[in-house]
């Protein structure tokens, strides 16, 4: 017997319902308030429901808790996540203005102790790890980088 194909209506239901789904909502509005949420995988198809990201632990949780799945996810949702934390995070703004905002080394370590946080959510996820390298490479270049008159701290969170 052929296949049943879809009826054109509930085709057209089934696209529509797929496009509106995102794996995460990301929004920077200004440049200096970053917003996180991510699909709470582990509800889907049941429920539609997003999960805000507003620290490293809120990021670490989802990935640790299988929220969040797929290597690119994983290492998208850990990078925001961070940048999020370091742009609206009261306790880790407050921990920053400790540092002179042109010790790099300080600064850098600090977000070191976050990124080696972060790895520990999914210790074998190659692409977290890679993507986390790859975002420490950035800040450090941006800490070396010839100063045009913004604080290096400045540099390193951008």
């Amino acid at each position: 017997k052929p296949m049943a194909t879809l009826s054109g209506e509930k085709r057209k239901r089934d696209t529509m319902a797929s496009s509106n789904l995102q794996s995460l909502r990301y929004s920077n509005e200004g440049g200096k308030t970053p917003t996180l949420s991510v699909l709470d995988q582990l509800l889907i198809p049941d429920k539609k429901e997003y999960v805000d990201i507003p620290d490293v632990e809120a990021a670490w949780g989802v990935i640790r808790s299988m929220q969040i799945r797929g290597a690119p996810l994983i290492a998208i949702v850990a990078c925001l996540g961070l940048s999020v934390d370091l742009a609206t995070n009261p306790k880790t703004k407050s921990e920053l203005d400790n540092f002179s905002p042109d010790d790099a080394d300080a600064i850098l370590s600090y977000i070191s102790k976050k990124t080696d946080y972060l790895r520990t959510s999914r210790p074998t996820a190659v692409n977290l790890f890679n993507a986390l390298d790859e975002l420490t490479e950035k800040m450090t270049e941006a800490a070396s980088a010839s100063a045009n008159g913004d604080p290096k701290r400045e540099k390193i969170v951008k």
